[in-house]
């Protein structure tokens, strides 16, 4: 009986295995983001993400992603971007925020490390706004997904994040 068990585990395995390697092939920001939600308790906040459409709760303007991830010289890396969900803390007092990024590819990947480093600098410069989770902030890159995030316990979000992506 004992056999027959392991042998019945070991074919649920090998049938389930190849679609829980691929969750995250075909898993959306938001799905992620939700994900780590559930495992990482967010202060009170707004979610945000790309497929949502003007009008619809979750909309992120594209003038808003440009003033909030915007380089110096004017332009954004949106089109280094397929889709994305943010998390953007409420309190006026604390900078929190985390975000989920897919790229097209590697290269467009580093371009977006390089705009959320900028994006923690900002919020870092802040002088009306609490920045002390900005010591900890990171931009860590899982393939063509990239995250970041100015949190409460940051390496513990890193830990989620490793363990989601």
């Amino acid at each position: 009986m004992k056999r027959r068990g392991a042998f019945l585990c070991i074919i649920l395995l090998l049938l389930f295995s190849p679609h829980m390697s691929a969750c995250k092939q075909t898993a959306t920001p938001w799905e992620i983001l939700t994900l780590f939600c559930e495992r990482y308790p967010l202060p009170a906040g707004q979610v945000y993400h790309s497929d949502a459409e003007a009008g619809e709760a979750g909309y992120f303007d594209p003038d808003l992603f440009a003033v909030l991830f915007g380089r110096e010289d004017g332009g954004d890396d949106r089109e280094d971007v397929v889709s994305f969900s943010l998390f953007l803390g409420s309190a006026l007092t604390v900078a929190c925020e985390t975000g989920v990024f897919l790229c097209p590819d590697s290269e467009s990947a580093a371009e977006v490390m390089g705009m959320l480093k900028n994006r923690i600098a900002l919020v870092g410069a802040s002088t009306v706004t609490d920045t002390s989770f900005c010591q900890d902030a990171f931009v860590s890159r899982y393939g063509k997904w990239v995250v970041y995030g100015i949190l409460p316990d940051n390496p513990k979000a890193v830990r989620t994040f490793d363990r989601l992506l």
